[in-house]
C-alpha cells in the first residue's frame, strides 16, 4: 500500500507541476485561472488521496477527506469570485475609456 500512495503522491505533484508551468505559458487571466484552479486542486487532492494510502490512520482519513470536500467546494467558488472581479475590471476600463 505504501509504493501505490507513493505513486499516488508522486503522480499528484506532476499535477502542481504543471499546473505551475501552465500559468507561466497562457496568454490571459481566465485561461491562468482556470490552470491555477482545476490542475493544483486535483493534485492536492491526489497527494491528500496518497498520503492516506502511506499513513494508514483513521485521523489522516478523515481530515484528509475534509480537506478533499473544502477543495472541491471552495475551489470553484474562488476561482469564479476572481473570473468576476476582473470582468468588473474590464468593464470599469473600457467605460472609462469611453467616455
Amino acid at each position: 500500500m505504501i509504493i501505490i500512495g507513493e505513486i499516488i503522491v508522486f503522480i499528484g505533484t506532476l499535477f502542481i507541476l504543471l499546473s505551475a508551468i501552465g500559468i507561466g505559458k497562457m496568454p490571459d487571466f481566465l485561461t491562468r485561472l482556470q490552470t491555477a484552479s482545476k490542475a493544483s486542486a486535483f493534485g492536492t487532492i491526489l497527494i491528500l488521496i496518497g498520503a492516506n494510502f502511506i499513513a494508514q490512520s483513521t485521523m489522516i482519513l478523515i481530515n484528509s477527506f475534509l480537506l478533499c470536500i473544502f477543495l472541491i467546494i471552495a475551489t470553484p467558488i474562488g476561482a469564479h469570485a476572481m473570473a468576476q472581479a476582473d470582468k468588473r475590471r474590464r468593464m470599469k476600463k473600457t467605460q472609462s475609456t469611453n467616455s
